[in-house]
């Protein structure tokens, strides 16, 4: 009897609770204070207004996994900042020392001596060296970009045995580090395939190592010399996907003697495909 009694009680609140003065209770019109509705109700009023229709949220961008409404993916919108790229690679380089003169010290029994070497003395006046590249970009319109890029590399350098003062000097190895501003221009060939012209001016500091000899006493010195550099390019990026591209690229710097450059870069995009809406690259 006790246990009917309790389902009884059970079933009676619950047939309270789903019945629709329960379900309106505490909004539309009450008879506490008189008011009408005030908005807070989700069901519609006795009269059958249910107020105005809410637009259905429409997204807009067509970038592939944003969803404004959804807000999937959101915080990956960098719609509002340029088109970034990021590089690395390698370089070879005819490094001209032609009409450079590069100076030091060497030390020969705890005394100094100045050294200095012509880079028309060497066997090969733009030795062939190889090293790595650095480059960040970021593009004002769609096809024109501005950057800096920084390289470093090094060779073996040849040349007759030079004397100074009492000082042998021969040469053993070159190189070079510098950079500069890049300016540039993109256009699209084909489908994930661009083509770049850019032009690079900057400053280099060229170092030759020399083996120098006084007496009995041998050592390593290394004279250093500058030059300014500007270096027109071409360039073949493919995207490997919407981020990545690997290119190549071939230039001359002008400043010294028609020196001819090239290299590979690896480089990531901040945007998809530069921020080109994806065609026609991304096809």
């Amino acid at each position: 009897m006790a246990r009917a009694v309790t389902f009884a009680a059970v079933a009676f609140a619950w047939a309270v609770l789903l019945s629709p003065a329960s379900a309106s209770a505490g909004c539309g019109d009450s008879d506490d204070d008189g008011g009408g509705d005030d908005g807070s109700c989700p069901f519609p009023d006795d009269d059958g207004d249910s107020g105005p229709a809410q637009p259905a949220c429409v997204d807009t961008t067509e970038i592939t996994g944003l969803r404004r409404c959804t807000g999937f993916g959101h915080g990956w919108d960098v719609s509002g900042l340029p088109p970034l790229t990021f590089g690395i690679g390698v370089a070879l380089r005819g490094l001209s020392v032609d009409g450079l003169s590069l100076g030091g010290e060497a030390t020969h029994d705890d005394n100094r001596f100045r050294i200095r070497y012509d880079g028309a003395d060497l066997s090969d006046n733009a030795p062939l060296t190889a090293g790595l590249t650095l480059r960040g970009t970021g593009f004002l319109t769609d096809a024109i970009y501005l950057g800096f890029e920084g390289e470093v590399t090094a060779g073996d350098a040849t040349g007759p045995t030079v004397d100074l003062g009492g000082l042998s000097m021969t040469p053993e190895s070159v190189g070079g580090a510098g950079g500069g501003l890049i300016g540039g221009l993109a256009v699209p060939l084909l489908p994930r395939l661009v083509l770049r012209a850019e032009v690079l001016g900057g400053a280099r500091v060229v170092w030759l190592q020399v083996t120098t000899r006084r007496g009995d006493c041998v050592t390593t010195s290394t004279a250093t010399g500058g030059q300014w550099l500007l270096e027109p390019r071409l360039a073949l990026d493919w995207h490997a996907g919407p981020w990545v591209t690997l290119g190549g690229w071939v230039g001359t710097d002008l400043l010294a003697g028609g020196a001819v450059a090239g290299g590979a870069v690896a480089a990531f995009h901040f945007r998809s495909f530069d921020g080109r809406g994806g065609a026609p690259l991304a096809r």
